[in-house]
Parts: structure tokens; sequence; C-alpha cells
């Protein structure tokens, strides 16, 4: 036997060590990016309010407190008015402080106004007012004199007109300070209106934004780890040569991921061929000396080396069923291990599908009636006449399939092989209502010494080797084979199958296993 070494060696001496962004720093790069962009409505909406607030505040520090000051001085007007009665009238002195008060008070008012930001115009009001305190000095000065009749005059003269003229100036600028104020508003109803529609805006872009920004960062995540979980699934489906879609030149966790998978698939499918070829010599190795005691068992029971009593024979029958029994297990791992290594040869030549199925129909139906299973052959008006396959490897892989739906199809029920035409291939289906498979196991099903856990009812135990060599027969064709099942209701077995087989030929992938399959080939199954 050839020694192997299956020590993985060291992962760091495979993995490239590469330096570059790490994924984690991209993602916080990503989540700052996503809370600056859903920021910048705030901002945005922050702006337009704080332009709002500027106009409300210059409608309550100038139009507001101008309106007031407006009011205020048509208030002193109406007092210098009753104060300049009572003098020029009255002829009473007494209003001499209250004139002066009222006159005093519309100075103020009007200093007041001039200090305003606004963009109305008091000098109107500024320029009355001015002519009041010029006309009232002169009526207070003739009543020091005693002079009332000069101030009866100025007062129907000058006064009273120069009051209408107030009132006048105040009402026109009241008047210009409301149209100065409906713009104000207008302003501030625009700048709402406005900074409304920036602040949505601002909130959809922002939106948009982060959502393809969200969208990069799940997709650079959830693809390479969609791909890494499907390229697990492969490797422990045993499909170790599958390639990622990840680039393993990638700088970050990912791409050393991709390097350390690769790795690792390399050397699982190392550790699996030398499995294989290490199961192969050891039947070989097996074959021989089984032969050599259903040799010895043949020649004693046939009394080569003198009379048996009836227990001896008894014993002799037993060891024989064992050792062929022995030796069917023994054939079995060698054609799984021919197709392990690669080294399965097809025997392809033409064969009539009718011959074929009649020969299933013949050799199967006792199977069937064994089991008390009611067992059917059909082939559709569209299958071939004639394939080119290997005749016994597909019987065999077929009677495979039948045996073992027959196993674990309980008496009464129905097992059904039906064939028909494809473009360029044949499908074959087996049929049976028996116990099913439960839906975890099924992809597990062709895989070698796997064995479903409803074996309580086949009554009789197997290997777990027969569908793996049907699935190593089916492949070896260029075919593929399905499984469908439900439990309680039954199997499918269904098998596309080229009409012709691919051109014999050996495949090795490696020295050893070429020789291994070399070796294996020289000896009958």
């Amino acid at each position: 036997m050839i020694p192997v070494d299956a020590r993985p060696a060291p992962l760091q001496s495979i993995v490239t060590q590469r330096s570059g962004v790490p994924l984690r720093v991209r993602l916080v790069i990503g989540l700052l990016l996503l809370a600056a962009i859903l920021v910048a409505p705030l901002l945005v909406t922050r702006y337009s309010l704080k332009r709002l607030y500027a106009e409300i505040e210059q409608l309550q520090s100038q139009n507001f407190r101008a309106s007031l000051l407006l009011g205020r001085v048509r208030g002193a007007a109406d007092r210098v008015r009753r104060a300049d009665d009572q003098i020029g009238g009255l002829r009473d002195s007494t209003g001499a402080p209250a004139l002066r008060s009222a006159v005093a008070s519309m100075r103020r008012l009007t200093d007041s106004l001039g200090q305003l930001s606004a963009d109305v115009s008091y000098a109107g009001v500024d320029t009355a007012v001015h002519e009041i305190e010029r006309l009232t000095d002169a009526s207070l000065a003739a009543m020091v004199r005693g002079n009332f009749d000069r101030i009866d005059t100025l007062s129907v003269v000058a006064v009273r007109p120069g009051l209408v003229r107030v009132g006048m100036a105040v009402a026109d600028a009241e008047a210009a300070l409301r149209v100065e104020t409906a713009a104000r508003v207008r302003t501030a109803g625009d700048e709402t209106a406005q900074g409304r529609r920036v602040s949505l805006l601002a909130l959809m872009l922002a939106l948009i934004v982060a959502g393809i920004v969200a969208a990069w960062i799940i997709f650079s995540i959830s693809r390479p780890v969609a791909d890494l979980q499907y390229g697990m699934e492969r490797v422990a489906a045993g499909q170790f040569d599958h390639k990622l879609a990840i680039a393993s030149r990638r700088s970050d966790e990912f791409g050393r991921l991709a390097d350390s998978y690769a790795a690792m698939a390399q050397r699982l499918g190392e550790l699996d061929r030398l499995k294989a070829e290490f199961v192969s010599m050891a039947s070989h190795e097996l074959k021989t000396p089984l032969n050599v005691i259903l040799g010895y068992l043949t020649l004693l029971d046939d009394g080569v080396y003198g009379t048996l009593t009836d227990k001896q024979r008894e014993v002799i029958h037993t060891l024989e069923r064992q050792s062929h029994s022995l030796n069917r297990l023994v054939r079995q791992l060698l054609d799984v291990s021919r197709y392990d290594a690669g080294g399965a040869k097809l025997d392809v030549q033409p064969i009539s599908t009718r011959e074929l199925f009649a020969e299933l129909q013949t050799s199967l139906v006792v199977i069937a009636q064994q089991r008390g299973v009611l067992f059917s052959v059909t082939a559709a008006d569209g299958m071939p006449a004639e394939v080119w396959w290997d005749h016994d490897r597909m019987i065999e892989a077929l009677g495979n399939l039948v045996t073992n739906a027959c196993k674990f199809t309980p008496r009464g029920g129905v097992v059904a092989l039906h064939g028909d035409g494809e473009p360029g291939a044949v499908r074959i289906e087996v049929r049976d209502s028996g116990v099913g498979i439960p839906a975890p196991e099924l992809p597990h099903v062709f895989r070698k010494f796997f064995q479903a856990g409803n074996q309580d009812a086949a009554g009789v135990a197997g290997t777990g080797l027969g569908l793996a060599i049907v699935r190593g027969t089916i492949e070896a064709h260029g075919g593929s084979v399905h499984v469908s099942s439900e439990v309680g209701v039954g199997t499918t077995f269904t098998i596309y199958v080229p009409q012709r087989a691919p051109a014999p030929r050996r495949v090795y992938t490696s020295a050893a296993s070429a020789a291994a399959a070399v070796e294996i080939s020289s000896f009958p199954s």
C-alpha cells in the first residue's frame, strides 16, 4: 500500500496576507456618511427657520413698534388739542403744563420713530410735529404776556391746522407702514413655503442618497456572504472544485476569506481523493483473500476434504452467505472508488430500449413479488428506439433504484419505472408509494454510506453505497439524477441521460489516483 501523508499544510503558507481598508472601517465610514446625509435636511430646515425668524423679528421690532408709536403720536396730538382749547377758549393758564407735556411727548415719540430702521419715511410726521412745537411755543409766550387774543388767533389760524397736518402725516405713515407690513408678511410666508419645499427636497435627496449608500453597504456585505455560504454548501456536498465569485485579490476581510476558502477546499479535495484511493486499495486487498475463502468453502461443501456432518454443512453455508455479502460490499466499494478516482471506464454500445426495459421487467419483478409490491415498467411513445450506453452499468443503476423503492414500499404498494424521450436525452423515472424521505435528508441521499432515517421500514439493512453508485454511473454517462419525496406519500428518482454517452475515457486527478484506477480496473467486478 502507498503511504499517504494527509496532514494539511499550515494555513499561513497558503493564504496570502495582504493589507487594505478593513471592512469594519468601511462600515464606520458608511454609517457616518449616512448620519451626515440624514442631518443635512435638518441643517437646511434650520437655515430656512433662521431666515423666517429674522423676518418675524423685523416685524416685531420695527413695524409693530412703529405702529404703536404712531398711535401714541395721535393720542399726544389729541392732548395738545385739549390743552390748547383750555388755554385759548377758556383762557385758563393752568392748561400750560398739560400743553408742554403733550408737545414733549409728541417730540419723544417722533424721535423714536426716526430711530427705527424701517423702510417707511416718517419725515412728514417730524415736520408737522416741529411746526406744532413752534406754534405752541408762540402760544405759551403770548400767555405769559397775558395776550389771550393772540392765543386765540394762533389756535384758530395755525395750531388747529397744524394738528390736522399731524393727523394726516400720521395717517400717511400708517398707510405706508401697513403696506410694508403686508409685504413683510408675504415675504415671511414665501420664506416659510420655500423653507418647506427646500426641506422636503433635501429630505428626498437625503433619503435617495442614504438608500444608495445603504444598498451599497448591504450589497457589498450580503453578496460575498451569500457567495461564501453557497460555496460552503457546495463543499459540504462534496464539490471541492467550486469557485467563489468573490475576487481573491480583494484587500478586505472577504478577500482573505476567499483565500482561506480556496485553501480549505483544496485540502479537503486532496483528503477526499486520498480517502478514495485508500478505499480502493483496501477493497482490492480484501478481494483476493475473500476469493480464497469462498474457494475453500466451495471445496469443503463439495466434500473434497472429507465428508461433512449436517451441522458442519450448515456452518459452511452460513459462512458462504456472509462471504458473498462481504464480497458484494467489496465490489460496491470498488465501483465507488472507480468513480471517485476518475478511473471508471464505460463500455458504450448500442442498446435497444425495448429490450433494456424488458430485461428490467423480467429481472426485477421477482424482487417486487417477494416484497408484495406491484411493479410496472412502461415507455412513452417519445422514447428513442436505440441508445448508446454501458448496458451492464445502466442495468445495475436502475436495478439499485428499483430495489430501493421495493425495500421502502409496504406490501400492496406500487413501484413504477417509466421512460420518455427528451431532446437528445432520455428521462427515466422510478416512482414508489413508500414511506418517503424527510426533506432535510434529501440533499445527502447520494453520499457514500449515508442512510436515511427510514431504515426501519426497509426490513433489510443496506450499506449506503447503492445511490452513490447510481449517481456515479449516471454522471459517467454525462447525465444527472434528481430526487423528490414526501413522507408518507412516496419518492421519485428522475434520471436524465444523453442518448449517446460520452466516448469512453479515463480522467485522473493525480498520478497516485491513476495508478489506483489502473490497478482497480484490472480486476473483474
